[in-house]
């Protein structure tokens, strides 16, 4: 008959093997990645701005020439978005929670109001 004969292996060897192997099955492994990359700044964004309390937040909004603003009504009271001169904006009137949205495509600074209340004022900054 067959015998097989075994001799100990010392702990020093078992335990490099190990490693060895657990290195090997890692290295096999599927890689995963996640990317980290910030959107492009020269591509659209959409901002969204909040009609809530009777006034428009933020107040003052930053944004890039071809973004589009998104105003949503949060209050039960209608209100509507109102460039103070010229017409780059003029919302109808906007329910709660509706939303008017305009994309701004010439530069410069763009004071608006609601013509329902008047005292509500803010401004978008087109960079």
């Amino acid at each position: 008959m067959w015998q097989l004969k075994f001799r100990k292996v010392s702990a020093p060897i078992t335990l490099a093997a190990l490693v060895l192997f657990l290195l090997l099955a890692l290295s096999c492994a599927p890689q995963t990645t996640t990317s980290t990359t910030p959107p492009k700044s020269d591509q659209p964004q959409i901002h969204n701005m909040e009609i809530k309390n009777f006034g428009f937040s933020p107040p003052e909004l930053r944004i890039k020439g071809g973004d589009t603003v998104v105003w949503v009504n949060r209050d039960s009271a209608g209100h509507t978005v109102t460039s103070d001169s010229g017409n780059e904006l003029g919302s109808p009137q906007i329910a709660q929670n509706q939303e008017y949205r305009h994309t701004f495509t010439q530069l410069g600074t763009f004071n608006y109001h609601c013509t329902v209340h008047p005292s509500m004022k803010a401004k978008v900054i087109v960079e």
